[in-house]
């Protein structure tokens, strides 16, 4: 307990009236993506992409097996389509500092696949501020952000509209124990042997779910079809650690120091290494997040939406194309916690674009039985009767 009350954030402040309006003139501020706060890939290459699908744990060997790949109708390796985030998070800190930020969700629309060579760019806005009140807090904002993603060629590869949740860092505690059953729960989550076997046999049956190279035909989905439920778990510290590796720059040393001295307001001094980290330790650091109030350490977030694209992406197969996903992220995933997502087939219609489609509802749901992140899915799939391939029509033609 000594230990916990020995860190000691740089920068604490509370989240006022004056302060929110003031927030408010950064609206349509655009953001240097190719700055200090941009991703890992600026450039797709099949060496990072492999690296990052499997620090995100995903088995489909669409992603990482370049043989397979060149079978495929993308001709080439491509990337996942979530792989857009270690480009460009979506949603970025940046003022109100000492008031706390956590990725709340997004709202995915993809248009062209990410392929091996790729040089992607990216534009950022911060394009609206909403207050909200709740049992949470009394105050607390919701920062959306729009962001366009292009390729060197010039070709728009999605659209998303990000969102981050922002409030007083010392409502955390308070706000959890009246909204997040883990508070009252006993965290880590005593898991017997048999039940981390049992667990560990469903999230080793994903590579049976991988649909690959057999197509799933739209003519043969039917409305109240179930996914194969997504098993992750229990969440790892190394899980923690890999996820934060592909999902954002992680900085150390001088460069580190520098931009926590250029941002206070992200920064703690730490009673372990009687150092200023990065508040990101949190993520894996469990004397950091019970300061911040969590009662074990939260993922981030971004992980979480690449599992639900996954989920989908294994059931549709290698020709099957994700044209939308959103989802919100409704409660943090703690350390050994056990999430199972799942998947609806809700609606099977024939869109604008005259493609064939399938709208899916998601849910993940952890061993509290809460909703962490439900979520909303379109996919478009080939049609065996009319001979249509959705890949085929967004890769660039040969030659």
């Amino acid at each position: 307990m000594a230990q916990k009350e020995e860190i000691r954030l740089e920068v604490v402040e509370r989240l006022t009236r004056e302060r929110v309006e003031e927030h408010r003139k950064r609206l349509g501020m655009k953001f240097n993506t190719t700055g200090s706060q941009r991703g890992l890939n600026q450039v797709a290459h099949w060496d990072n992409m492999s690296v990052f699908v499997e620090n995100v744990g995903d088995p489909n060997p669409l992603w990482r097996d370049e043989e397979h790949a060149r079978s495929t109708r993308y001709g080439t390796l491509p990337a996942p389509p979530a792989f857009l985030l270690s480009v460009w998070p979506g949603a970025v800190m940046h003022g109100l500092p000492g008031v706390q930020a956590m990725f709340g969700g997004a709202a995915y629309e993809f248009y062209k696949p990410v392929l091996d060579g790729d040089k992607i760019t990216v534009e950022c806005i911060f394009a609206d501020l909403v207050e909200k009140s709740s049992a949470f807090s009394p105050l607390w904002l919701i920062e959306y952000y729009d962001s366009l993603y292009y390729n060197q060629r010039g070709e728009l590869l999605a659209k998303v509209r990000s969102h981050m949740l922002r409030w007083e860092r010392s409502e955390i505690d308070g706000g959890l124990k009246r909204t997040d059953k883990a508070k009252q729960a006993t965290l880590p989550h005593h898991w017997t042997e048999e039940e981390i076997r049992q667990i560990e046999d469903e999230v080793l049956a994903e590579v049976d779910n991988i649909r690959g190279a057999t197509p799933r035909y739209w003519e043969d989905v039917s409305e109240g079809e179930t996914l194969p439920d997504l098993v992750r778990g229990p969440r790892r510290l190394f899980d923690a650690v890999a996820e934060g590796v592909a999902m954002t720059r992680w900085l150390c040393g001088p460069v580190l120091l520098a931009e926590l001295q250029r941002h206070p307001g992200r920064s703690m001094l730490h009673p372990e290494s009687k150092a200023h980290e990065d508040l990101m330790v949190a993520g894996f650091d469990l004397i950091a997040a019970q300061h911040l109030g969590f009662p074990h350490s939260p993922d981030i977030g971004l992980v979480r939406q690449y599992l639900g694209m996954e989920a989908v992406i294994d059931w549709m197969g290698d020709d099957g194309w994700l044209k939308r996903f959103s989802s919100q992220l409704r409660r943090p995933v703690y350390i050994s916690d056990v999430i199972r997502i799942k998947g609806k087939v809700t609606r099977k219609y024939i869109d604008e674009d005259g493609e064939h489609c399938v709208d899916i509802e998601q849910s993940t749901m952890n061993q509290r039985g809460d909703d962490v992140m439900p979520g909303q899915v379109t996919v478009a799939l080939s049609s065996r009767e009319k001979g249509t391939w959705p890949v085929s029509k967004r890769v660039p033609a040969k030659g």
